[in-house]
């Protein structure tokens, strides 16, 4: 399971219950909404390096 370091930012939205979190380690930005998990704002996908016959995750 991965391990991540978020930061808190902080937005007007937390008044309404969704806050936005940084990923410290890859710069990506991170949404809550409610009780909710954390979900990726914007998804990237990874590439398939060549030599592996593993898919890309997402």
């Amino acid at each position: 399971m991965p391990w991540f370091t978020f930061k808190p930012i902080w937005t007007p939205l937390n008044w309404l219950g969704i806050k936005l979190y940084k990923n410290i380690t890859e710069d990506s930005l991170w949404l809550k909404v409610g009780n909710s998990k954390r979900k990726p704002l914007f998804a990237r996908q990874v590439k398939k390096s060549e030599g592996t016959d593993q898919e890309p995750f997402n």
